[in-house]
């Protein structure tokens, strides 16, 4: 049996291929780079920008971007990042 038809017959709500999109913005938030997910997909990285750029936006990137400021605040030990970590040293 196919997998599609489990599903169907499951009642899952959606085509198992939507399971690709799924991990490709998933790891596209969580900060793999490009390449590799393209890789791990099979495909070229022109092809995965291509269709899957449509499924990425301007959530995706705050949610990116708000996690690299976390993890850069984690590492200098204060909220205010790198910059406050600088100006502390050579006081």
């Amino acid at each position: 049996m196919k997998i599609s038809q489990e599903f169907r017959e499951a009642g899952v709500g959606f085509p198992p291929y939507n399971l690709r999109h799924a991990y490709a913005r998933r790891g596209y938030e969580q900060g793999f780079p490009p390449e590799f997910l393209a890789r791990s997909m099979g495909h070229s990285y022109d092809v995965h920008t291509k269709v899957y750029k449509a499924w990425l936006g301007e959530d995706s990137d705050l949610k990116i971007y708000k996690a690299v400021i976390a993890k850069t605040a984690k590492f200098s030990g204060c909220s205010g990042g790198i910059a406050n970590t600088r100006s502390k040293a050579a006081t």
